[in-house]
């Protein structure tokens, strides 16, 4: 998360010191977590061949979570790169391929709607949450 204000602060220096520090959590069990907040931050850095590997990562490690991709203004930067299309294309089929109950959506999106921030120039914008009823 660091990394991710450092970049949104232009201080990419910083924001790479806090990415090579993040990266040393790779045996950590939710680092699918991090490898998003690492490519959050490489696409507010302008780095969008990183930006995408890092969000493949995170896709790839547990957090196929393309609806959040698709609408998370920190990847502003990746909307008109052809490759960050053709990813949010390919995990919206792959979407389709994992079962889950709806108790387990439910907490899924709760999770993720209420955890997530966004960070802005300002600094960090919290989204709201939403009821799931």
């Amino acid at each position: 998360m660091q990394a991710l204000l450092h970049a949104a602060t232009h201080r990419e220096r910083l924001a790479e010191l806090q990415i090579r520090q993040a990266q040393k959590g790779r045996a950590f069990i939710h680092f699918h977590h991090t490898a998003y907040n690492i490519a959050s931050a490489y696409a507010l850095m302008h780095r969008d061949d990183l930006a995408i590997q890092w969000l493949q990562t995170a896709a790839r490690q547990g957090f196929p979570c393309y609806p959040v991709f698709a609408r998370d203004p920190n990847l502003t930067n990746l909307k008109n790169d052809l490759r960050f299309a053709q990813f949010i294309a390919d995990q919206k089929k792959n979407s389709g391929n994992t079962t889950r109950r709806r108790s387990d959506q439910v907490w899924y999106w709760r999770t993720i709607l209420t955890h997530r921030s966004c960070v802005t120039r300002r600094g960090i914008k919290h989204f709201g949450t939403i009821d799931m009823r």
